[in-house]
């Protein structure tokens, strides 16, 4: 098969479609959706979250230090585009969508109650790039509703979340086997 050569683009996807919570009180939380997100270590546990310098939740992560990144189940797809599309500078996104604050174990950003998986985490470095900006964290706590546990680890076979991929959005839900499958 011929190859031909495109332009440099961000091409590698399917990526998590999250929304993350920030503020350290009720009067300066937000919600911003993000797919610029994943793992970055194992030991310690760390993951990261790229933002617009633009964007209201910016200064917040920059100012606090701190976030929770929220998984969302595919029924809550059209309130994380919502939240992607306005600014938390204009419209208050947890009254707008009926979204519940949670209080954090480890965080003062609070967590979306709504959401089956939340990430706590606290920034560990701050990295400039161009037209986004990296917040580097270390996982301080993960909260799972029961339902999703399994075994003690997240079940994520039944746990149906969404992802984006190339601008638009898809459903994963056809979970393959775990790691190491293909040698048993």
């Amino acid at each position: 098969m011929e190859k031909i050569t495109l332009a440099p683009a961000t091409v590698l996807s399917p990526v998590p479609a999250v929304l993350v919570s920030c503020g350290d009180a009720e009067e300066n939380y937000n919600i911003i959706a993000v797919s610029w997100t994943g793992t970055l270590c194992s030991r310690p546990p760390m993951t990261y979250v790229s933002l617009r310098p633009a964007t209201h939740s910016y200064h917040i992560l920059e100012e606090k230090k701190e976030f929770v990144i929220n998984l969302i189940p595919e029924d809550m797809l059209e309130v994380m585009d919502w939240c992607g599309r306005f600014s938390g500078r204009d419209v208050n996104k947890w009254q707008e969508k009926g979204l519940t604050p949670i209080k954090g174990e480890t965080v003062k950003a609070p967590l979306i109650k709504e959401c089956p998986v939340n990430i706590e985490c606290k920034i560990v470095e701050i990295k400039v790039l161009g037209s986004h900006t990296m917040f580097m964290a270390e996982v301080t706590a993960v909260r799972a509703d029961k339902a999703y546990v399994k075994d003690g680890r997240i079940d994520l076979s039944s746990f149906r979340t969404v992802a984006n991929i190339g601008g638009g959005y898809m459903k994963v839900n056809d979970f393959q086997g775990r790691q190491g499958f293909s040698v048993k």
